[in-house]
């Protein structure tokens, strides 16, 4: 059994990788919610807001169960969340996957 994972944050000069927290649902649901963003996220749809919560907790829950899982993407001068970076491999998942989303005005950034 592995045991649930501490609250680790990674920062990078422009960038802080974090758990997914309450607060990041409004900005998470947009991002969610522009079919640009989400064209080749799982079916290629967009999530309404409901399903962008049930989202970040599976990525919450995820993380607590095995250890590892998304994390939060957040640019560290602004605070904002512009997105997220990491595992996924949830049980029924067709594989272990590393993925990724940014919002549309964060593309292009190096």
């Amino acid at each position: 059994m592995t045991a649930p994972a501490a609250a680790i944050t990674l920062d990078t000069p422009r960038l802080r990788l974090r758990p997914f927290a309450t607060g990041d649902w409004p900005a998470y649901a947009a991002m969610c919610a522009d079919a640009e963003v989400m064209r080749h996220i799982g079916q290629g749809v967009v999530l309404t807001p409901d399903e962008a919560w049930r989202s970040m907790a599976i990525f919450i829950g995820q993380r607590s169960l095995l250890g590892y899982g998304m994390w939060a993407l957040e640019h560290r001068e602004s605070g904002a969340l512009i997105g997220r970076v990491g595992y996924l491999d949830p049980p029924g998942w067709p594989g272990f996957e590393l993925g990724w989303l940014l919002a549309r005005e964060h593309w292009g950034n190096g």
